[in-house]
This record gives C-alpha cells, sequence and structure tokens, in this order.
C-alpha cells in the first residue's frame, strides 16, 4: 500500500520535469527536499513551493559528486526521514540539432547513470532498515529503443530503468 508521502527529496528540481514535480507535491504538510546545480532556479523553484505551504529545503550540488549526493540525502533525511525519492536529474544532448560529442557522451553517462546511483544507493540503504519508502527514477521513452539522434542518452536512459526494474525486486 502506498500512503501519501510526506518528505519527499527531488534531484533536477530547478526546471523541467523535477521543477513540475515540486510544485506538484507542494502544499502544506509536505517536506520538500529539492537539488539542483543553478542556484537561483532552484531557488525559484523552492520559493514557488514555499508559497503553495511546502516547508523547504534546497541542496545545491551536482548529482555526479558522489560525496555531495550522500550528504545531502543523509542531511535531507535527518531533518524529516524522507518516504519518496524522485531520481530525476537528466542531461541530454543529441536534440535540436545538437550532436552527442565524446564529451557530452561522457557527461550523459555521468549524469544520468552515476547520478541516479549516487543519490538511491544512500536512501534505499536507510529505507531498507526502516522498511519504509519509495524510490522513483525518472527514465525516458529513449529508454525503450535507442534514438540515432541521442545514443548516449537512450543507453543511459535505458540503463537506469532496468536497474530500477531490478532493484525493484530486491528492495520490495
Amino acid at each position: 500500500m502506498f500512503l501519501e508521502p510526506k518528505s519527499i527529496f527531488i534531484t533536477g528540481a530547478s526546471s523541467g520535469i523535477g521543477k513540475e514535480l515540486a510544485l506538484a507535491y507542494a502544499e502544506s504538510g509536505k517536506v520538500l527536499s529539492l537539488c539542483g546545480r543553478n542556484e537561483q532556479r532552484l531557488n525559484e523553484t523552492a520559493e514557488l513551493c514555499r508559497a503553495k505551504g511546502a516547508e523547504v529545503y534546497t541542496y545545491l550540488f551536482d548529482v555526479r559528486d558522489r560525496e555531495a549526493a550522500e550528504k545531502a540525502v543523509s542531511e535531507a533525511n535527518a531533518f524529516c526521514p524522507i518516504d519518496l525519492l524522485i531520481a530525476n536529474a537528466g542531461v541530454s544532448a543529441g536534440v535540436l540539432g545538437m550532436d552527442e560529442t565524446p564529451v557530452s557522451t561522457r557527461a550523459i553517462f555521468e549524469t544520468n547513470i552515476f547520478g541516479v546511483v549516487n543519490t538511491v544507493l544512500p536512501i534505499a540503504e536507510i529505507m531498507k532498515e526502516n522498511k519504509a519508502g519509495h524510490i522513483v527514477i525518472i527514465s525516458s521513452l529513449s529508454g525503450y529503443r535507442g534514438m540515432a539522434s541521442c545514443p548516449a542518452y537512450s543507453a543511459s536512459k535505458s540503463c537506469v530503468k532496468a536497474w530500477g526494474e531490478a532493484l525493484w525486486g530486491s528492495l520490495k
């Protein structure tokens, strides 16, 4: 049975899907831990969520930084045990006429795969101890079939999709 989460940790909360998820969960009685790399946009999202009544904490870091991700998860969980982690942070290239380059390919893998790993692993251990909590990994339709315009993005989303499916069996 899935109970309405009280404490939600969202990576990539400064824009796009992460920002919209933060706004959707923002209400009185909710504790939101919002993470991102862009301080101005992250603070804007936080203020919008506070205006809706949520208690909001922000964590400015890059999910590729394992130690920073672990520290943010630990601090957020200390304020209020995390009920729901949404591993959303991600980057892409190969869209809007831009090609994936060797540099962008590495950044995509590091962010979209290891960024997810860096946030999911520490909270999974906490949730196992608590015997409670939910983890959501944001993938993409590109994870179902490789797209020639964005091979690294497609592969990264396929990876986290498969990893999330496999984790479900061992964490449920």
